[in-house]
């Protein structure tokens, strides 16, 4: 109803100077018109009334009211930034107490490891040593217990072994106590060698391969000038015999020719092969003769001599076959410290002196 009152208001008005105008000659431009200056003032006057009136305050009104929205917002701003800064604040001190406790913990927990596995090292250690120290027993028990073993069958299987007593009429205590003399006599690797051979179940096999070596050795210098020189690694030795022996001889043999090497003792490899030989001959009850011939011999010649000298010594006699045209005929044996020359040399040496003995 007000804003319906003041546009009426407004149009009289507004229309009064029209009508005015409308009955009024027209003025020069320059000429003062007090009847327009009148009108106008009072148009004027009554629009400044009316807008005072009535549309001044609805729109200081709404200034205010904006105003103040706007100062309780830029207040509800301000709020809302002190306490975000207070809460960021917050967080940025219990984030920096959460980060110096997890700091905390961490250097505790770090220290708590190297505590446990100090202990646990310690512990390894001693459980380690006191394992070597165990297996370093029992090998030592094993091995003399082994070895004993091995000899007290040796002397059972070889009571005229080690061609000790080849040609004499002992007792049996006699017989024992000379073959316990000979294997004392040999060194521990052979023994060692035997106990392993045995345990493979072959006795000559392990033979030709430790006597294969001890050959490679005598006539390789590039391998003797290898396995002898101070310069080369002992690691670097045992590895190039295992990564060179692995595909051509049992594990165990690679390893005692490995341990040989640990233990510097493998310029005794020849040795050893010898050693071994003859173990194996007194265990297996077999001896050797060389036996010298006027002539080459055929294999069938050969296997009568083996079986007649082992026949007359009762054992295996494995004949190493010398020719010496010089004897004339017949053969001469040499058996350990027994040698039999029944060479025809001989013979005509012998009736020649007992014709000068005739005379």
């Amino acid at each position: 109803m007000r804003h319906t009152t003041l546009s009426l208001a407004l149009l009289i008005v507004a229309a009064a100077p029209l009508h005015a105008q409308e009955h009024a000659a027209a003025p020069g431009l320059l000429s003062p018109n007090t009847g327009l200056m009148f009108w106008t003032i009072l148009i004027f006057a009554v629009l400044y009334w009316v807008l005072r009136r009535f549309a001044f305050p609805v729109i200081l009104a709404s200034v205010e009211a904006r105003e103040k929205a706007l100062e309780d917002a830029i207040t509800s701003a301000k709020r809302d930034r002190e306490e975000a800064a207070l809460l960021l604040a917050q967080h940025r001190a219990a984030l920096d107490a959460s980060r110096a406790e997890g700091q905390k913990l961490i250097a505790e927990a770090r220290a708590a490891a190297e505590r446990v596995r100090a202990e646990l090292v310690e512990q390894a250690h001693a459980e380690q040593t006191r394992m070597l120290d165990r297996a370093r027993s029992e090998i030592t028990a094993e091995k003399v217990k082994a070895v004993a073993e091995l000899r007290r069958e040796a002397v059972d299987l070889a009571i005229l072994g080690a061609s000790k007593v080849i040609g004499q009429n002992l007792d049996h205590a006699a017989n024992r106590k000379l073959v316990e003399s000979f294997l004392a006599s040999v060194t521990p690797s052979a023994v060692a060698l035997l106990v392993l051979a045995r345990k493979a179940g072959n006795l000559r096999g392990w033979g030709a391969m430790i006597a294969d070596v001890a050959r490679a050795m005598e006539t390789n210098a590039t391998l003797r000038l290898f396995l002898e020189s101070p310069r080369v690694p002992e690691q670097t030795k045992i590895d190039v015999l295992g990564t060179a022996l692995q595909d051509r001889m049992p594990r165990l043999m690679v390893r005692f020719l490995q341990a040989l090497v640990k233990n510097r003792r493998q310029m005794l490899i020849p040795e050893i092969a010898l050693e071994y030989s003859d173990l194996v001959d007194a265990v297996e009850g077999r001896m050797h003769a060389r036996v010298t011939v006027p002539m080459e011999q055929t294999e069938a010649e050969t296997k009568a001599i083996s079986k007649h000298l082992s026949r007359m010594f009762g054992k295996d006699v494995v004949p190493h076959i010398t020719v010496d045209p010089a004897i004339l005929g017949g053969i001469i044996v040499h058996a350990g410290d027994t040698v039999l020359d029944g060479s025809v040399r001989k013979r005509l040496a012998s009736l020649k002196r007992r014709m000068l003995v005739g005379r």
